[in-house]
């Protein structure tokens, strides 16, 4: 019985571990597809949820760099305002970046991008290409989120690496087993759900 239960975590814990590898590989793939469909066409907006410094300071690089010609930033909070956010911010895309302040999870960031996307299209089934910015290990289940609600949107998802845990060695890093993890489990929630 002990020699059962030894062998079964050790399969579950061997399972786990090529599951984390596997998703480290899956969001490095999005963040190239994203990246190639960045580089080849514009896109309409650039999406930016919050959640670290580093992901707004991509979205207005992108947006500085005419990748879109406006910003949404979804879950910001109730008091922020863009100057705050984005101090050095030059003025003339002052009314190119919008603040969502609805959102409280990332569920709740795809609903408050779908209308925000439905009033500045214009009309739901229009064909969009939209930057979708996050950290790289939140990148898949916010996708997943999004593509779900709005499919007929295309999806250039755009990695965000911050600092404290690089993909590259991840797993010399107990921060980085522990969030993937997390992220792993959320994830997998979001799909089977």
């Amino acid at each position: 019985m002990i020699r059962f239960s030894i062998l079964s975590v050790l399969v579950v814990s061997v399972l786990w571990i090529a599951a984390l590898f596997g998703y480290v590989q899956y969001i490095g793939s999005l963040d190239a597809k994203g990246r190639r469909g960045i580089a080849t066409a514009s896109a309409d907006s650039i999406i930016v949820l919050t959640g670290g410094a580093q992901r707004i300071q991509v979205g207005k690089e992108l947006l500085e760099a005419r990748a879109a010609p406006k910003m949404f930033i979804t879950g910001v909070g109730a008091g922020a305002r863009l100057g705050r956010i984005l101090p050095n911010l030059p003025k003339r895309l002052n009314c190119c970046v919008f603040l969502g302040r609805k959102a409280g999870d990332t569920q709740g960031n795809a609903r408050e991008v779908q209308q925000w996307l439905c009033g500045t299209a214009g009309q739901r089934g229009t064909d969009q290409r939209v930057i979708l910015v996050t950290a790289h290990y939140h990148l898949p289940r916010a996708l997943w989120y999004f593509s779900a609600l709005m499919p007929e949107v295309t999806w250039l998802p755009y990695a965000v690496e911050p600092d404290a845990l690089l993909l590259k060695d991840w797993y010399l890093n107990p921060l980085g087993w522990q969030l993937l993890s997390m992220e792993l489990m959320k994830f997998l929630a979001a799909v089977l759900s």
